[in-house]
């Protein structure tokens, strides 16, 4: 990742007052730190020698919810449609009990090519565990933090393999074997990404609450917005391959900072697709909203448009169809990103964006770092826990309730 254009919002007294009051609660940043991911090390070669085990298998079925799927889910995205996505076996995450797709889901993965991979960090949460009763019959893996749970019980019980982690907070996991085990059984090269990772952690950590961290230079910035009644983000993702990150991204923020009536909500869509729906409300709604632009700056592929010649003069807008010829499809995406971020810039809506150089394991592992971090400083600048969800936990206690009374 090489360039990140920050919200173009002026220092002021504000800005200062909080940075220096986050500065001086350094301890409290270094426990969440520890508490939500950075000092967890994983051992990547165990997890490649373990991945090799079930290298039998052509299809991989992802089972699970929130963090513990959406991270495996980013990075699939990412990198499953890249050049070399041939390589890669076809993974397909399974986060509901929709009898439909679960049926439609067995139908396409027979159990003799099918590897089940269940996640649960709390080994507690029903779906995964009432989704993998319809996969007895196929080869299942289970990965559960280390604490007795359910999820560990039956894996014992049903003679599973079960792989244990240290006990983490699943939307901050992704150097565990949660993450990168069942992304190195399909083929991803999680070394790279773990580089990634590890490289925006060590620019973004407590060690340095400085001007030169990206990631507490951009929550501090959100936090002055929210405070002027700025509580809505809109989040375009110029690339395809990059839409994928919308789940964690809002999960990080949505799950981590949005408690006490404080936070704010994040919109994620797919751009250019977004520019005919959700523009209208960012430049024609509320005045409450943020934009945050992702794109890349050079997609892996370089394609020309052709205009035949006998539709060259064709009128199109104000010009005709012989202007679009020749033009490569990453300047035509560059073109929709920047008309659309310019726009916003000129209309006065603070705007920021973030441009990845290339989509590769490292750019993605930098990206996820980042916004672990932003989500970390965001929190704390809100006085919340940021590795707490109270009100899931309450949802997922009245769901268990209700099937249980119900015969």
């Amino acid at each position: 990742m090489e360039k990140l254009n920050y919200l173009n919002i002026k220092s002021n007294n504000l800005l200062i007052k909080e940075k220096t009051r986050i500065m001086t609660r350094n301890e409290k940043i270094e426990l969440y730190e520890r508490k939500a991911f950075y000092s967890h090390k994983p051992d990547i070669e165990i997890i490649k020698k373990i991945a090799k085990k079930y290298s039998k298998f052509k299809n991989v079925i992802l089972i699970g919810n929130g963090g513990a799927i959406s991270t495996t889910h980013a990075f699939y995205k990412s990198l499953s449609t890249s050049i070399n996505s041939q390589k890669y076996k076809k993974l397909q995450i399974l986060n509901t009990v929709d009898p439909d797709y679960i049926t439609k889901i067995k139908n396409e993965n027979k159990s003799k090519d099918t590897l089940v991979i269940i996640v649960s960090s709390s080994g507690t949460n029903i779906t995964p565990i009432e989704i993998m009763f319809h996969f007895i019959e196929y080869k299942i893996i289970t990965i559960v933090n280390e604490s007795n749970n359910a999820l560990e019980n039956i894996s014992k019980q049903l003679n599973l393999d079960i792989i244990t982690q240290p006990i983490l907070v699943d939307r901050f996991a992704a150097r565990s074997p949660m993450i990168y085990l069942p992304l190195e059984i399909i083929g991803i090269n999680t070394s790279e990404i773990d580089k990634g990772i590890k490289n925006m952690y060590n620019l973004c950590s407590s060690a340095n609450l400085t001007n030169t961290n990206p990631a507490l230079e951009i929550a501090f910035k959100l936090y002055m917005l929210e405070q002027k009644g700025y509580d809505e983000i809109f989040l375009p993702i110029y690339s395809s391959r990059l839409d994928g990150f919308i789940p964690i991204i809002v999960q990080l923020m949505h799950e981590s900072i949005c408690k006490d009536e404080k936070g704010q909500t994040i919109i994620g869509a797919s751009a250019p697709e977004s520019q005919h729906h959700t523009n209208q409300r960012f430049f024609g709604g509320k005045k409450n909203i943020i934009g945050i632009f992702l794109t890349v700056e050079k997609p892996e592929n370089s394609i020309k448009t052709k205009i035949p010649k006998e539709l060259k003069n064709i009128v199109l807008r104000t010009g005709k169809l012989k202007d679009l010829d020749n033009i490569n499809l990453e300047t035509a995406l560059s073109f929709e990103f920047k008309s659309t971020y310019d726009t916003a810039v000129n209309n006065g809506i603070p705007s920021m964006s973030i441009i990845l150089d290339t989509i590769n394991e490292k750019s993605t592992g930098e990206l996820l770092g980042l916004f672990h971090y932003i989500t970390l400083y965001s929190a704390i600048l809100r006085d919340v826990n940021p590795t707490d969800q109270p009100h899931v936990e309450e949802s997922k206690s009245l769901s268990f309730e209700s099937r249980r009374k119900h015969k």
